[in-house]
């Protein structure tokens, strides 16, 4: 049932149809969290401060994402939820104002744009843009050869958007093509910023929250925060990161997307340095943010066969 109080605006069918409102919904389970399974009651058509619930898109680092439509400005956004099941936990909760606050500052054309965010109900939300089309992930998934330059013109977005992060002062944490999304016309955008840490705490307008302890995941299931096959051996092994770690992780990507590239005699010298530096074990042997690493790539071309190096 419907929570008391909840009041839903009239949407045409269409809208509806799209939103998958349509659908029943179904229930899934988060993240463990102090040894229990959360089962989460979001569902189509429930109404979240001003935005109507469509279908569950997926879950983040911290959280559901629905596609949702905003009753005030009339548009569809993606709305992150925090499991209603933690919204009386304060760490997770902080840790859920702390992406808000991290994507908030990366204002960029290849960042998801962040909206809103508030709370209804004592369940935190953050509405943010909602890209059409697929993840990078999906993208590669397909087996479709990509040309080599509309691979080094994701790999140049990818950058663009994470040199803005990282100006910010900002550490994604979970780079991964899972958490870039390719829009229908070919426009990169970075998303989910669920484990992003900014790096100087005392400048951030939630410092005042922070508590003891502030990797949910790490103090919680004892699991170091991150992806595992796209995390920098520091990273890895529990030690401080700073944007280093955030350049290998877009090296293991890079190695992916070139991958995808119709079949050639191999890729140029100058690009596979450039993948291996970002690969580098060392943090200082690597580019030390992703600015330097946009600066590289900038100056690569698609290349020619002649130009090819075995690979």
């Amino acid at each position: 049932m419907m929570p008391a109080g909840t009041a839903l605006r009239p949407i045409e069918a269409s809208r509806l149809t799209w939103l998958g409102a349509d659908r029943a919904p179904r229930r899934w389970e988060v993240p463990r969290a102090r040894g229990v399974a959360l089962v989460e009651p979001y569902r189509s058509g429930q109404r979240i401060s001003r935005y109507v619930l469509g279908k569950r898109l997926g879950r983040g680092g911290m959280g559901v994402v629905h596609a949702a439509h905003d009753t005030r400005l009339d548009r569809l956004v993606a709305l992150k939820l925090l499991p209603s099941s933690l919204v009386a936990d304060q760490e997770w909760r902080h840790s859920f104002w702390r992406e808000a606050y991290c994507a908030s500052l990366a204002a960029h054309p290849h960042v998801a744009m962040v909206f809103d965010v508030g709370e209804a109900d004592e369940i935190p939300f953050l509405a943010m843009e909602l890209v059409d089309g697929q993840s990078l992930k999906a993208l590669l998934a397909s087996q479709l050869p990509l040309d080599a330059a509309r691979a080094l013109a994701i790999a140049r977005m990818i950058a663009g958007g994470l040199a803005r992060v990282h100006a910010q002062g900002v550490v994604h944490r979970d780079i991964k093509p899972d958490n870039v999304m390719v829009a229908r016309d070919g426009t990169i955008k970075l998303v989910d910023f669920g484990i992003a840490k900014p790096l100087w705490w005392t400048d951030a307008p939630f410092a005042e929250h922070r508590p003891q302890q502030d990797d949910h995941s790490a103090s919680r299931t004892g699991r170091v925060v991150g992806t595992a096959a796209y995390m920098a051996p520091e990273q890895a092994y529990g030690g401080e990161v700073d944007l280093r770690a955030d350049i290998y992780a877009t090296g293991v990507l890079l190695r992916e997307l070139w991958g995808a590239v119709r079949p050639s005699r191999g890729i140029p010298a100058d690009l596979a340095a450039l993948v291996q530096r970002c690969l580098e074990t060392d943090p200082e042997r690597r580019f030390p943010d992703a600015g330097a690493l946009q600066l590289a790539l900038g100056g690569l071309k698609p290349w020619p066969p002649s130009r090819a190096t075995a690979g």
